[in-house]
């Protein structure tokens, strides 16, 4: 009579458990390499490409800030209560927001309204959203038109148009009173 030989796998002697914690580990150890390898790749994901590019931008603002600023100005007179404030004078080395803010403890509060002025313009006017009043103190800020504003999207975003600031860090401001 012939000896029947039995074949038996690695797996057929552990019980259901030990076979569940076996492959488990196996596929955590392949994700965990897929995972390395891919962040060596050398390739970003869309969300990593925007991060970086915003990065960028704020740095180029940034220089922008220190580089051409030094011969921008602008100039508010005291003026009556209303619903837009006249800027007496502006000359400006690029396209700029001005921007209306109340004041708040003799520092910039609530923004009022804003305009983007193009740089041949020397003076104008900015309409508000909520109305100057009588016998305050307001400030007129000049801001660096962030890169997609060249895009002419002309939407104001206080996240990404920043303030300009003069060679010692202080804002470009001109502050004015109502009557």
């Amino acid at each position: 009579m012939m000896d029947s030989y039995e074949q038996k796998s690695f797996l057929s002697g552990l019980t259901g458990i030990s076979k569940i914690s076996i492959l488990i580990f196996i596929v955590v150890i392949v994700f965990g390499v897929f995972i390395i390898l891919k962040e060596d790749d050398g390739f970003m994901t869309d969300e990593e490409e925007v991060l970086q590019e915003e990065a960028s931008q704020e740095e180029t603002a940034g220089e922008e800030t220190l580089n051409e600023s030094l011969n921008d100005s602008l100039k508010v007179l005291d003026q009556e209560a209303g619903d837009s404030v006249l800027i007496s004078e502006m000359s400006l080395t690029d396209n700029r927001w001005v921007v209306i803010h109340e004041d708040m403890n003799g520092e910039p509060g609530n923004i009022l309204g804003a305009r983007l002025f193009t740089k041949e313009n020397t003076t104008g006017e900015v309409q508000l959203l909520r109305g100057t009043g009588e016998g305050k103190l307001y400030h007129a800020i000049l801001y660096i038109v962030a890169e997609r504003e060249r895009n002419q999207d002309r939407l104001f975003d206080t996240d990404r148009d920043l303030p300009l600031v003069k060679e010692g860090g202080d804002i470009r401001i001109a502050s004015f009173r109502t009557f």
